[in-house]
C-alpha cells in the first residue's frame, strides 16, 4: 500500500501543539500513521505526517484536529536554487518544473482549479504571482478550468524560503472559521490558538476542577473548551458588553449552558478572589487584553502583579495558569520572579498575523 504525505499548517511556534494533538492516546489516529509526525523547519507553521491508511480515514480524521489551518497532500517537492531566490524568470521555471514532475490526477476530467499560496521569505515573486505562475501551468498539463470561487480542487502551493512544496488541499479551506458570531470585537482571540491553549491546559493539569477565562473577550477560550471536553467553565470580563457578547456566542453555538460568564475585574485583587474563590477552580486559560483595550499609560508592573496574585489566590497547589502575552514579556518576567507563588514558566513564542506572542505556562506551588 502507498504511503501519503500531509503538511499540516498551523501557527509558527505551534507545531508541537499539532503533534500532541494527532499522538493524543485513543484518538483516530493511531491505526492510521506509518511513523511519528514530525515537525518542519523551527517556527515553519508546518507538521508532516506519513500514513498507509485510507485516504476516507484520513480525510475523517484530518477535519477532527482543532490546531490546524488546513491540510495539504503534497504531490510535489523541491529546493529552489539561489537563483530562483533573485530571478522572477528562474523561480518560474523552477516552480513549473516542480509541478510538471507532481502528479494531480483529480484536475483531469474538467475539475475546476483554484490555486492558493503561502509563502515566507524573500522571493522576486510574490504570492499572488505565484498562484498565477502555479495555476497556468496545470491548466497546460491538464486542460482543466480555473474557478477561484468554490473550485473543485483547490492547489495550495507553500514556499518557504527555498523550500516549495504543492499539493490537494483535503480540509475545508479555513477550519478554523467554526463557529457563529454574534459578537466579535477587531480584537478576538483566534480559534487554533485557543484550541492550543486549552489542550495544554487539559494535558498538563493533575486536578478535574473548574477551568476559568477571566478576560473571555468573546469568548474564544470557553467555546474551545467547551468542545474539548465536559467540564465547568467560567469565564469573566470587566466590559459588560464582553460578558454580553461571550454568552450570545455560546448560545448561538448550541452552548449557552456550557459556562457562567460574570462581570468582574481580574486585575483587582480582593473582587477575582471574592468573585472566584471556592469554586474548584484549578486552570485558568487567558488572552489578557493589550494596548487600545486597557488604555494608554497602563502599568503593566501593576497590571500583571495584581492578576497574577489573585490568581494565586484562586487555584490550588499544583493548579495550571496558561496566559498569552503580546507585549511586555520582559515585565512580565520580571513580575514573575518577584511574585513567590508560581514555578518557573515555560514560554513558547508563536507567530500570529506578523506578531510573536508568548504562551506562558506556570503552575501553582
Amino acid at each position: 500500500m502507498s504511503t501519503s504525505c500531509y503538511h499540516l499548517i498551523t501557527n509558527p511556534g505551534l507545531e508541537h501543539a499539532v503533534i500532541r494533538e494527532v499522538l493524543t492516546p485513543g484518538s483516530v489516529w493511531e491505526p492510521l500513521l506509518g511513523e511519528p509526525p514530525t515537525p518542519g523547519e523551527p517556527m515553519s507553521g508546518v507538521v508532516e505526517i506519513r500514513s498507509t491508511g485510507p485516504h476516507k480515514a484520513i480525510g475523517a480524521a484530518l477535519l477532527q484536529l482543532r490546531t490546524i489551518y488546513h491540510a495539504v497532500e503534497i504531490r510535489a517537492t523541491s529546493t529552489l536554487t539561489p537563483q530562483a531566490l533573485s530571478d522572477r524568470r528562474v523561480l518560474t521555471a523552477e516552480l513549473t518544473a516542480a509541478l510538471d514532475q507532481g502528479d494531480f490526477p483529480e484536475l483531469q476530467g474538467g475539475a475546476s482549479l483554484a490555486v492558493r499560496c503561502r509563502r515566507r521569505g524573500t522571493h522576486p515573486l510574490q504570492s499572488p504571482d505565484i498562484e498565477r505562475e502555479a495555476g497556468s501551468a496545470l491548466v497546460r498539463r491538464y486542460r482543466c478550468p480555473v474557478r477561484l470561487s468554490a473550485p473543485d480542487i483547490t492547489v495550495r502551493v507553500e514556499v518557504n524560503g527555498s523550500a516549495l512544496t504543492a499539493g490537494i488541499l483535503r480540509t475545508p479551506p479555513e477550519m478554523d472559521h467554526r463557529y457563529h458570531w454574534l459578537y466579535r470585537p477587531r480584537v478576538t482571540l483566534n480559534t487554533v490558538v485557543a484550541a492550543a491553549l486549552v489542550q495544554w491546559e487539559r494535558r498538563e493539569t493533575t486536578c478535574s476542577g473548574a477551568l476559568l477565562d477571566p478576560f473571555c473577550g468573546s469568548g474564544t477560550i470557553l467555546l474551545e473548551a467547551a468542545r474539548h471536553s465536559p467540564r465547568t467553565l467560567y469565564g469573566g470580563d470587566n466590559n459588560p458588553e464582553a460578558v454580553a457578547g461571550t454568552r450570545a456566542n455560546l448560545t448561538c453555538n448550541g452552548l449557552g449552558n456550557a459556562a457562567m460568564v460574570r462581570c468582574s475585574d481580574a486585575t483587582r485583587v480582593d473582587q477575582f478572589t471574592r468573585v472566584w474563590a471556592d469554586r474548584n477552580i484549578t486552570g485558568i486559560v487567558c488572552n489578557p487584553p493589550f494596548g487600545v483595550r486597557l488604555g494608554k499609560g497602563v502599568n503593566f508592573h501593576r497590571f500583571y502583579r495584581d492578576f497574577l496574585t489573585g490568581a494565586a489566590a484562586v487555584l490550588p497547589s499544583g493548579g495550571i495558569l496558561i496566559m498569552m502575552s503580546s507585549r511586555r514579556r520582559g515585565v512580565l518576567n520580571e513580575v514573575l520572579h518577584n511574585v513567590p507563588h508560581w514555578d518557573p514558566p515555560q514560554v513558547q513564542l508563536i507567530e500570529t498575523t506578523g506578531v510573536f506572542p508568548g504562551i506562558f505556562f506556570l503552575r501553582r506551588r
